[in-house]
């Protein structure tokens, strides 16, 4: 699949516009490179040290640079392997001191290593800014970017430098990457949509992982793009955590704010929305937290529970007095051409369908699938789920996804398992795309 643009055919297109959107990149102002070689930014000379006359006072060293890192895990489509959505802010203002050249050049390297010590994957990705530029000197840089490893436990470890001052800060977090192949239970943590203006957002370029979609977003194609040190109003905020394995399936949902004693405060968290994700295997909870909150700096803890226990994520967030709240957007279709549809439209199939008649309908194409009839299930697979809905309404999604959940827990109980039908899927959703129906994929 070629790189995800902002072309009609794009997930990002549809939901997440915005995203890269606030994203573009000037034309030649990032480029990324492997590891350990001199190779300058894009069309332009390598940027050394500014010399001091003789005379002149030597400049005290910049400070250190302020970084916060985002790893979230997700599965990729047909594959063992998860990728690790990377978040990286770097604070500007630090960035920029002792900076004479007219441009903020540097770069940015991230890498994953595992248990043993062994670097997984691995990039660096150079930048060459306008140091005038308001988003950097009130905010600065923000990368989204993607590693790929086999499930397993990680240390992610970034480092931002400033090319000509020597500036430089970094940051190392923990990451466990499910494994989703086997249903293991897994949560996200906690995500909160990032301010609008906020840093100046750029993608990884040239990166060996470009097939793979932007993870943050629903199964319409509604995205956001989180923040890596989240804040609110003392008023509260929306939060979305995603869910995998048995915990697809909990029933109870609680959150509760904690202060920096590990005491409780007192907050109001329900669950606004709950759907199935833009993977399969996923489902999407939208919660909000409301106050009064006090300012400081709290944790939000969300656990989900069934008969079986009970698993917990948190995230560390901030309340502060001068924050607007930014909202994500619910689970339904965002074509602007198209009417908004609730999000809680009851599930209905086209005039003339049943229940019964599109399960069997797919319940047959799993059949020929698992006996390796994969080449033509795939566009009549296709072909199934846009007949099923043609009003492209949430209600008839809904209705659709609900019977294909129903079938997939058939087959995981009786058939080949999950990663056939992952790949099956990832068929389905590539040949969606070429079909121009980004907002059925996956």
């Amino acid at each position: 699949m070629s790189r995800p643009s902002l072309s009609p055919r794009s997930p990002l297109a549809l939901g997440a516009a915005l995203l890269l959107a606030a994203a573009a990149l000037d034309s030649a102002a990032f480029a990324q490179r492997g590891g350990g070689g001199n190779e300058g930014v894009m069309g332009g000379a390598a940027i050394g040290p500014t010399t001091t006359t003789a005379s002149a006072a030597p400049k005290p060293p910049p400070p250190p640079v302020p970084v916060n890192v985002l790893a979230v895990p997700f599965p990729i489509s047909g594959a063992i392997d998860d990728q690790i959505a990377l978040l990286v802010e770097a604070g500007g203002k630090q960035l920029l001191v002792n900076v004479e050249s007219g441009t903020l050049a540097g770069e940015i390297e991230a890498k994953a290593v595992d248990s043993s010590g062994k670097v997984v994957d691995e990039f660096t990705q150079a930048f060459a800014l306008d140091p005038t530029d308001e988003l950097v000197v009130n905010g600065g840089l923000k990368l989204f970017a993607v590693l790929r490893v086999p499930p397993g436990d990680y240390k992610v470890k970034v480092a931002v430098r400033n090319s000509e001052t020597h500036g430089r800060g970094e940051r190392e977090v923990s990451v466990h990457a499910p494994d989703f192949a086997r249903r293991e239970a897994a949560l996200s943590p906690p995500l909160f949509a990032d301010r609008a203006n906020r840093w100046r957002v750029f993608r990884q370029s040239d990166s060996p992982h470009e097939e793979l979609p932007f993870p943050f977003v629903d199964a319409q194609g509604g995205g956001f793009l989180p923040a890596a040190s989240p804040a609110l109003p003392p008023a509260g905020g929306e939060v979305v955590v995603y869910a995998y394995g048995p915990l697809t399936d909990a029933q109870q949902v609680t959150a509760r704010l904690l202060g920096a004693d590990g005491k409780a405060i007192p907050a109001r968290a329900s669950v606004i929305d709950s759907a199935q994700g833009k993977f399969v295997i996923q489902r999407r909870l939208l919660m909000k937290v409301e106050g009064p909150l006090p300012e400081g700096t709290h944790r939000l803890e969300v656990t989900l529970a069934d008969s079986a226990g009970g698993h917990s994520t948190s995230t560390p967030v901030a309340v502060l007095a001068n924050v607007a709240p930014e909202a994500i957007a619910q689970a339904a279709p965002t074509a602007s051409d198209e009417p908004q549809q609730p999000v809680d439209e009851e599930p209905a199939l086209p005039e003339g369908w049943t229940r019964e008649q599109l399960a069997q309908r797919y319940r047959d194409l799993l059949a020929r699938a698992a006996g390796g009839d994969l080449d033509s299930v795939v566009p009549e697979l296709a072909d199934l789920e846009l007949a099923a809905t043609p009003k492209r309404s949430y209600g008839q999604h809904k209705a659709l996804r609900q019977v294909e959940r129903d079938g997939l827990e058939g087959a995981l109980g009786s058939g080949p398992g999950l990663l056939p039908l992952i790949y099956l899927y990832a068929k389905v959703d590539a040949e969606l795309l070429s079909r121009n129906e980004a907002w059925m994929a996956a």
